[in-house]
């Protein structure tokens, strides 16, 4: 990789394997103090299809130079692997990237203070893919194909040019993308970091996972992203004794009460138990609003918000998003109404209701067709109904719930009743 020298950076290290007269040179992201994310080929040793066994290797201060010696790795920190681990079953493919080439590195003390600050959602990603946003990449590789040597990390922006689902088969989402002024992954840049600095905040998005490193124009970098990989994520995360990284909350819905809108969703199905909040965002990662409930309300104006998104999040700020649907009006179903028999000449008149699917609702008002009020209705009550006496006439209803935001909007109109005389 040729650009700009990076020596310094707090984001990656040098992760080598010395074995033997041989040894084998990987860069590693700094997710966590005792967590790296890197390449499964970084790990596994291509003769067995084994682990390469942890105690070979020797992790770099982050950012700095290194050199190889006889007596070991020069500018190695004490830091030791513990664990290592890939996607079960990977398969190495000789000098073409595999599939699910992807695996976290677990250390037994930490190396560094500053590290990412969590990894990218897909959502983020997606926003990142449709809005050209360069993802910067950083490796300990080679500068270029002629220059075969290397020693110190390099940094670049690349464009994200395709997101793959279905990249040989892997179970994650592969992302690549077009060299820059022939900037390019060479040996020694994999498992090097892809990330993006958002409102302050250094995401890990994914991982180097190789290049062609051919100085020719075209595709380039190819890697994988880290929060489609999270069920291994969290295998190094629980080894590292760490919170687990909750998964997308489900069952959204928004609803706008005048110039209100109210979020609500249910947790998520994985490593719920270690969600301590949920931020509701715009479309642009800006925070609208942070909860521990399931539910949340802000001002949104008289047009409301689109494109929003919620996250769950853990005591580290990890955690996956998931879309909210288009706000919808808040409006009750038509109320049900029903002439009683009375022998009186004004006749009681039932009118039954169904509740709105909303989180906090005061009180519901049965109106008449022109909205003058009949009767409240309180939202604990089974049946939802109220009984009001009516001259001899023909009658239609709304109902309206009061909430703490306001009014909805009136239903529509009940089906007629008749009072006879």
């Amino acid at each position: 990789m040729a650009a700009g020298d990076a020596t310094g950076t707090p984001f990656a290290t040098a992760l080598i394997s010395v074995r033997g007269r041989s040894y084998g040179i990987c860069t590693a992201g700094i997710w966590k103090p005792t967590v790296l994310m890197t390449a499964a080929h970084c790990v596994i040793d291509e003769s067995t299809g084994d682990y390469i066994d942890p105690a070979s290797f020797s992790v770099v201060t982050p950012g700095s130079p290194f050199r190889v010696t006889s007596g070991g790795v020069e500018g190695a920190t004490p830091a030791r692997v513990v664990q290592s681990f890939v996607v079960d079953g990977f398969q190495l493919r000789g000098s073409d990237v595999p599939a699910n080439d992807i695996a976290f590195v677990v250390l037994d003390q930490p190396l560094a203070e500053v590290t990412f600050g969590r990894l990218a959602t897909t959502l983020e990603l997606a926003r990142w893919y449709q809005g050209d946003v360069p993802v910067s990449a950083i490796g300990y590789g080679f500068p270029s194909p002629d220059q075969r040597s290397t020693d110190i990390p390099r940094e670049a922006a690349l464009p994200i040019i395709r997101v793959l689902d279905d990249f040989r088969d892997s179970s994650g989402l592969a992302i690549l993308s077009a060299k820059n002024s022939g900037i390019d992954a060479c040996s020694g840049d994999s498992g090097g970091p892809r990330y993006v600095v958002e409102n302050g905040t250094p995401l890990l998005l994914g991982n180097i996972a190789g290049g062609s490193c051919n100085g020719l124009p075209g595709a380039g970098v190819i890697g994988f992203t880290g929060m489609s990989y999270r069920p291994l994520a969290n295998r190094a995360l629980e080894t590292a004794g760490l919170p687990t990284i909750p998964s997308r909350p489900i069952e959204l819905q928004a609803t706008r009460v005048q110039d209100s809108t109210t979020v609500s969703w249910s947790p998520p199905q994985d490593s719920a138990q270690t969600v301590v909040g949920y931020d509701v965002l715009d479309v642009t990662g800006a925070l609208l609003c942070t909860t521990a409930e399931t539910s949340c309300t802000f001002p949104t104006g008289n047009t409301g918000a689109e494109d929003m998104s919620v996250r769950a999040r853990n005591a580290q700020g990890e955690g996956d998003a998931n879309i909210v649907p288009d706000a919808t009006m808040l409006r009750a179903e038509a109320p049900r109404a029903k002439v009683l028999k009375a022998k009186t000449k004004s006749k009681p008149v039932r009118v039954r209701i169904s509740p709105v699917d909303y989180p906090m609702v005061s009180e519901y008002i049965v109106t008449t067709a022109k909205g003058e009020a009949l009767c409240s209705i309180d939202p604990s009550a089974s049946p939802m109904q109220c009984r009001v006496r009516l001259e001899p006439g023909k009658y239609r209803f709304r109902v309206v719930a009061v909430t703490p935001q306001g009014e909805s909007v009136p239903s529509k109109l009940s089906k007629a009743v008749r009072v006879k005389k």
